[in-house]
């Protein structure tokens, strides 16, 4: 099917991924829903993958493009997505498995839900960590509260997985860079997805996530003590100037900043990437919102976050740092150490 007359594009980013990437594609190819296009993008790799992936042109559903220069995983996504044209399109890293009916079920979700900017399933893994299920619950209702409830509860970027409205991708642009390596941006891309609609959760486990040690992901978290409390730092930072909207009213921006902070410091039941959050010290923690506090100030200005500060303490916030000031113990991540974000429910029975 060409690339203008299909419903969906399946935008497959690839580098040194020759071990992984034909299984991949076949089960995009087994796919029950047949009409969609897929766009490979092969970045600068050192292994045989651009010719693994030539194997599947003799379908003409499949696209392949070979980068002349290493883009690196946000750009190499970002090729794929700019040329999407068709209603829908989700993003397909060259180690992930669908299940057959992954597309049938997205595409009646998304046309059951017109309100959602992403519709995605339940994620169950399979490698280094087997056979868990990581599920995380719709996020409806207005922009404040799904802005609040992503700060407090989407700490897996299970959504990323998910299908995408055209409309949603161009209101919403593409990912962006951070210093860390880009930790975590495919989570700060869904907090701006999330602006401009709803995330519905399809409860079946349609997707398989691949844990090896070559990932990106294994090599986000593969950090020291230090390093991993900046790199979290940074990431609520993103989110938090992202959510604060100076159009909002000022009690409303309030409450996102002490969803932000919550998110800082791990408070909850669902916790960050890293277990060292949940365990900080009282003076760990005074200095991780600091670091925050003055990120946030740098980017929004010092007189627009005091006036912040000012409306949480009317709403009866306290101070910034709130009851995590007053030292009050957090549980550790039940996160597995092979590298499961927190956040989601994870059941090894696989139901």
């Amino acid at each position: 099917m060409t690339a203008s007359a299909a419903l969906v594009t399946a935008c497959i980013p690839v580098h040194n991924g020759a071990r992984f990437i034909g299984e991949t594609l076949e089960t995009l190819q087994a796919q029950s829903y047949p009409h969609f296009h897929a766009r490979i993008s092969v970045d600068l790799s050192s292994d045989d993958s651009a010719a693994v992936c030539r194997r599947w042109l003799r379908d003409p559903r499949f696209e392949l493009c070979e980068q002349p220069r290493r883009l690196g995983w946000v750009d190499n996504c970002n090729e794929l997505l700019a040329r999407v044209r068709s209603p829908y399109c989700f993003l397909l890293p060259h180690d992930d498995l669908l299940e057959p009916r992954f597309l049938e079920r997205m595409l009646e979700s998304a046309r059951a839900n017109p309100q959602a900017a992403v519709v995605y399933p339940d994620i169950q893994t399979f490698g280094r960590i087997d056979n868990l299920i990581i599920a995380q619950e719709s996020i409806r209702g207005s922009l404040v509260g799904r802005l609040r409830l992503f700060l407090t509860e989407h700490y897996n970027a299970v959504a990323f997985r998910g299908l995408i409205g055209l409309e949603t991708l161009s209101r919403a642009g593409l990912l962006q860079h951070n210093p860390w390596a880009d930790f975590s941006e495919d989570t700060v891309w869904l907090m701006k997805l999330v602006r401009h609609g709803e995330l519905i959760r399809v409860p079946e486990p349609l997707y398989r996530k691949r844990y090896h040690p070559h990932s990106e992901h294994a090599a986000w978290l593969d950090r020291d003590r230090a390093e991993r409390i900046q790199v979290w730092s940074h990431h609520c930072l993103e989110l938090a100037a992202q959510a604060l909207d100076p159009d909002l009213p000022a009690h409303q921006q309030s409450m996102l900043l002490q969803a932000a902070l919550e998110r800082l410091l791990g408070l909850g039941a669902k916790l960050a990437p890293f277990s060292e959050i949940g365990q900080l010290s009282e003076s760990e923690r005074q200095l991780l919102v600091t670091a925050f506090c003055q990120g946030l100030a740098e980017q929004l200005g010092a007189d627009r976050l005091e006036a912040l500060w000012s409306s949480v303490r009317e709403l009866g916030g306290g101070e910034p740092l709130g009851a995590a000031a007053a030292g009050r113990d957090q549980p550790s991540s039940d996160a597995p150490s092979g590298g499961l974000r927190g956040g989601g429910s994870m059941r090894p029975d696989g139901r």
